[in-house]
């Protein structure tokens, strides 16, 4: 998505993406392809190239053929195809973006594992086998990768480490939260929608790779998000429903991120078994 965007500001008239997947099955940020398909990006799905032809002026001869299925039985990535598409159609630029690796070419003996990332020391620091070189995020394998909050924490840790090797220890900051008998609770557990900023009209995001896509916070909006409840808790976040299910397993979906990024281990999820015989209702049902 972000090679098709990037190539309509940066002068392409016309720019088709072709997948293998259908949308459902497609990797791509659902917000992402909603900013592309808007910008005018034509979508060929469940859909492989055959081969590229290379013509006397220069351009290029796309043959393209079908994609009949993606995953196998235990839904790893064994794409099966079908026929070949008669037709072709040509193009000035192709671009394969079919993943990301990190590039450890620059740093060199740094240790990495089969699928070229970073193995480290100590996990804790983000020590690397080599003297004096520290890594953290996606170029990684670690626990944290993967989320955003992880890179961040790993980043926090790794400078903290890097500044103790330089002689100049940090200290610890003191967090200081209120007792949960002290909170207004009416405040808390509910959804509030967050504010991610205006987005620009898809005309003007088109052809300009210099503009802003999303617009900033103002300072009262930015203060409203920081105030913001998460709804995680506000010292341990639990599930003992069955209250709410419904509601519950809309806005969660499982993932343990939070409990994995969170340095207060403030948060742990309690479940609760419902069985033909439990006796049951949604909330808004028992409201009726």
């Amino acid at each position: 998505m972000d090679a098709a965007c990037t190539s309509l500001r940066t002068g392409a008239k016309k720019v088709t993406i072709a997948c293998l997947e259908n949308r459902g099955e497609m990797p791509a940020n659902k917000h992402d392809l909603k900013l592309t398909l808007e910008e005018g990006v034509e979508l060929i799905t469940k859909t492989g190239v055959e081969s590229l032809e290379k013509l006397t002026d220069g351009r290029i001869a796309v043959t393209l053929k079908k994609c009949v299925k993606v995953f196998d039985a235990e839904h790893r990535f064994a794409p099966e195809y079908g026929e070949i598409r008669e037709e072709k159609f040509v193009a000035d630029t192709v671009i394969a973006a079919i993943g990301q690796g990190p590039d450890t070419d620059c740093i060199g003996e740094v240790s990495v594992n089969g699928r070229g990332l970073i193995t480290l020391k100590c996990e804790a620091c983000g020590k690397t086998n080599v003297e004096h070189v520290y890594a953290s995020g996606d170029v990684t394998y670690a626990k944290e990768t993967g989320s955003l909050a992880g890179a961040v924490v790993m980043g926090m840790r790794a400078a903290k480490a890097i500044a103790e090797e330089l002689g100049c220890p940090t200290e610890e900051v003191e967090i200081h939260r209120p007792k949960v008998e002290s909170i207004d609770q009416t405040q808390y557990n509910h959804y509030i929608e967050r504010n991610a900023g205006a987005e620009k009209e898809a005309s003007v995001r088109v052809g300009c790779m210099g503009c802003e896509i999303v617009s900033g916070l103002t300072a009262d909006e930015a203060e409203k998000e920081v105030k913001r409840c998460l709804v995680c808790g506000t010292a341990v976040a639990k599930y003992v429903g069955p209250q709410n299910a419904r509601l519950f397993n809309t806005a969660c979906n499982n993932c343990h991120n939070c409990v994995d990024v969170c340095k207060e281990k403030a948060i742990h999820f309690e479940y609760t078994v419902l069985r033909k015989d439990s006796e049951f209702e949604f909330a808004e049902e028992k409201s009726k």
